[in-house]
């Protein structure tokens, strides 16, 4: 039996539990608590020797004393503790050693000194890890905050003069990606050089197969920019949040797939390609192992952190009453009861000065940031009401989050516009009365915002509910290593940040056992299992249906006849050149190999199409009518209609006259009252038609005019997110197909013919924003006509902006997206 174990069924807990449900704690106790954690410490498991740091966190909370966690901390390795410590906190509350001692220590921690920053034990042996194998294939998982994203910008620096790819999984981190390698460009090498990146964010950009760049791509861009340029490979694969390649979705398939084609690419060269894998998350590095690879790779899996969270559970269903889990003891510990129950007042009345919210749905996020503005005061703060002027100027006066924002609170979800998304990060990180950030999934991808407290009213995830590795990077949000260590005053408390989960009948599904789900997903000495869905990687193979498989694997043979190994007649390949291309594009959706002949045909009969609706007309009639219908196809499918059609030939001509978002809403108000009945609104429905898959139409009767200008707010990014995700790839075909021309290739994809103004949009620029500098600011910007036509930015521009009294939010995504 464990001793994890056999403390359970001990008496210890019931003194344990004292430190968090404020009981009295005698003298006797308290050297008790100290000698149990001297002896867990002394037991050399992992497992206890956390247990002792958790009693000494904790002990350190209630009676401010740091001696103890002085020593378990320098026993741990973990020098930033120490370091705060000493600095931080008043000279009485102090550790007592001797001048000679302290001295000694300070000059061992400055040995943990990297980049101005401490680093604990693990941390310094994570880097020299990696720093000892940098041309070797890696994966690594380390804790949220653990340091990880240091590596990769460090990596850049190191190898300055190779080509690399860093893969991110969404948009908005490509953003913030460039802003991290920025930040470190302004610094100087050994040589004391600066170092300078070429920064690529987008494939079609000059300057994508220059030898030196660093793209920085989703898998997506990755996979266009490996079929662009047929023989170019990269030095350095760097996959961030590595651990979506064990997902089923066909992003994550794609994401394999184009690993696995540009390995085999860089193979056939002769040309040495090392990957790295960083993920928060996994029970065995080396179960990163994608099929038709016999790539070896180094693992290294860091397990400790400064942090203990504190998990409480509020029952809203059962009066209020409250619990602590302790995922040591793997018990629920009566604290109290909240008085009153609803889960906005909880959150309030437990709320620390930073604080996230998750939820699982846009729409229900937004919905509760309509229930808690109903519960705070607004606030008096004049950089607050800025920024909420800013929002509503940018986006719409009666905008939520610009509502929102003047009560502390904000949201980020997949359907608020990139740069927005950004500015509210960049907000809620900023300013001081910022309190609430409602969240979703999104968090999960590597948003980095400070906050001390998490509170969850719902365990779902999609249509499922968190598992094991989501619930522990969702909480490893909180409490980040920068938060704890770089505060004016160091709190014990900050290194056990709270989890607030609450059961309640608003937003946790009904089926849910809360007492259950914590003992699967938290008890420490639960074993770990990775769990694979993806047919390209090796793990859980058996568990993955053979047609699932074929289907990726056809792919793979389409693309690069020469990437599996087998005989070549089990080789799939595709036989007319739009088959081919079907492939290359993307059209996952249909059915390629059996309609390539009859889409053939009907193309080769196909003049070059002149116009908007004549491309939406063709690819409805050609490739859309074939695509089966699947609840997954349901609103590509709906372009086979004229009505739908017509609506998005409407804001691709929106696009290429830059109409600004705020006049966009007035435009989709006025469309929409012309319309009769129910309106699609996609996941902003509350009404499910006969026959439909959800509830996706709204009555617009039914709502105030508030509740319909956002609506329109969010169905903008949204549709707009499915011309890019969807009818983009159709833009590409027809393109390679020689259907039609560049400038209505040009148009259809940018939204301009401006050469300029493309360049722009490539770096980031949303379309408006990259026409409005070239129309107003082009003095400030330069685009260097050589091989790689490269975008200079005058720091000028800045000043130029303020003089004019342009919106904050345009001055920050310009300053964002030109690297000043």
């Amino acid at each position: 039996m464990s001793m994890i174990s056999k403390l359970r069924k001990g008496t210890f807990s019931s003194l344990y539990v004292k430190l968090f449900n404020d009981s009295e704690i005698s003298d006797k106790e308290k050297i008790a608590l100290l000698a149990i954690s001297l002896e867990c410490h002394r037991d050399g498991d992992q497992i206890m020797r956390d247990l002792a740091y958790r009693i000494l966190i904790a002990y350190s909370i209630r009676f401010k004393t740091y001696n103890a966690l002085f020593d378990i901390a320098a026993s741990e390795g973990f020098a930033p503790l120490l370091s705060v410590i000493l600095n931080d906190i008043p000279a009485e509350d102090q550790p007592h050693m001797g001048l000679f001692s302290e001295a000694v220590l300070r000059s061992t921690l400055e040995s943990y000194q990297s980049d101005g920053i401490t680093l604990t034990n693990d941390q310094w042996e994570l880097k020299q890890f990696f720093e000892e194998n940098l041309n070797t294939n890696v994966a690594i998982s380390a804790p949220t905050s653990f340091g990880k994203s240091e590596l990769i910008v460090n990596y850049c620096r190191s190898a300055s003069k190779s080509k690399i790819c860093i893969i991110v999984p969404t948009k908005a981190l490509i953003a913030q990606t460039k802003r991290r390698l920025l930040a470190n460009s302004r610094e100087t090498t050994e040589q004391d050089t600066p170092w300078v990146p070429q920064i690529i964010l987008h494939p079609d950009s000059h300057g994508a197969s220059n030898q030196e760049a660093i793209c920085v791509y989703t898998q997506e861009r990755f996979f266009r920019h490996f079929v662009k340029y047929p023989n170019d490979t990269f030095d350095h694969l760097l996959i961030d949040e590595a651990h979506n390649i064990f997902g089923s979705g066909p992003r994550e398939v794609l994401l394999n797939q184009a690993i696995i084609l540009h390995s085999s690419r860089a193979e056939r060269a002769g040309r040495k390609s090392v990957i790295k894998f960083f993920t928060p998350f996994l029970a065995d590095p080396q179960n990163i192992s994608l099929r038709h690879q016999d790539q070896e790779k180094k693992g290294m899996r860091v397990r400790r952190t400064v942090k203990s969270e504190k998990f409480v559970v509020c029952n809203l269903r059962d009066d209020g009453v409250v619990h602590l889990y302790d995922q040591f003891f793997d018990k629920l510990y009566p604290l109290g009861h909240h008085h009153n129950t609803s889960v906005d007042s909880y959150i309030i009345d437990n709320s620390g000065c930073k604080n996230i919210i998750y939820q699982n749905r846009p729409v229900k996020i937004e919905k509760m940031v309509r229930s808690m503005l109903l519960a705070l005061p607004p606030l008096d703060d004049e950089k607050i009401e800025e920024a909420a002027n800013a929002i509503a100027e940018y986006v719409h006066p009666e905008y939520l989050l610009a509502k929102s924002l003047k009560k502390g609170v904000l949201y980020h979800h997949g359907s608020v516009s990139d740069i927005v998304k950004l500015y509210v990060e960049h907000l809620f990180s900023s300013l001081t009365h910022t309190r609430f950030i409602i969240c979703n999934s999104t968090l999960l991808e590597g948003v980095n915002i400070p906050a001390s407290c998490i509170f969850l009213p719902t365990l779902s995830i999609g249509k499922g509910v968190l598992n094991s590795s989501q619930l522990k990077n969702l909480v490893g949000r909180v409490g980040r290593y920068k938060e704890i260590f770089s505060s004016e005053r160091f709190e014990a408390a900050l290194l056990m940040p709270e989890v607030h989960i609450i059961n309640n009948d608003e937003y946790m599904h009904k089926s849910v056992n809360i007492k259950n789900y914590l003992h699967e997903r938290l008890r420490v000495d639960t074993k770990l299992k990775d769990e694979n869905k993806n047919p390209l990687v090796d793990l859980n193979q058996e568990k993955i249906h053979a047609s699932v498989r074929d289907t990726a694997d056809t792919f793979l043979d389409v693309i690069d006849p020469t990437t599996r190994d087998v005989p070549s007649s089990d080789v799939k390949s595709a036989k007319t050149k739009f088959g081919y291309l079907a492939f290359v594009h993307n059209l996952t959706e249909l059915d390629i190999l059996e309609f390539e002949h009859e889409i053939s045909i009907e193309i080769a009969k196909t003049k070059e199409l002149k116009s908007i609706d004549e491309f939406l007309d063709l690819i409805c009639t050609s490739f859309i009518s074939r695509i089966s219908e699947t609840h997954d196809t349901f609103e590509i499918r709906r372009l086979i209609k004229m009505g739908p059609r017509n609506f998005y030939s409407m804001l691709l001509r929106w696009r290429m006259e830059h109409l600004p978002l705020p006049l966009m809403v007035k435009t989709y108000l006025d469309y929409w009252s012309d319309m009769e009945g129910l309106i699609y609104v996609g996941r902003w429905g509350d009404i499910k038609l006969e026959n439909s898959f959800s509830e996706q139409w709204v009555d617009l009767s039914q709502k105030t005019d508030a509740e319909k200008i956002n609506i329109a707010i969010v169905r903008i990014k949204d549709d707009f997110d499915f011309i890019e995700a969807n009818l983009h790839k159709y833009v590409e075909l027809t393109y390679d197909l020689g259907l039609i021309a560049e400038n209505l290739y040009n148009e259809l994809k940018y939204g301009t013919n401006d050469g300029f103004a493309i360049e722009l949009i490539k770096a980031g620029f949303n379309n408006h924003l990259a026409v409005r500098l070239l129309e107003e600011y082009s003095d400030f910007v330069t685009l260097v006509d050589d091989e790689d036509r490269q975008l200079v930015f005058d720091e000028r521009i800045v000043a130029a902006m303020l003089e004019k009294q342009e919106n904050p939010l345009v001055i920050f995504e310009t300053k964002l997206m030109a690297g000043l």
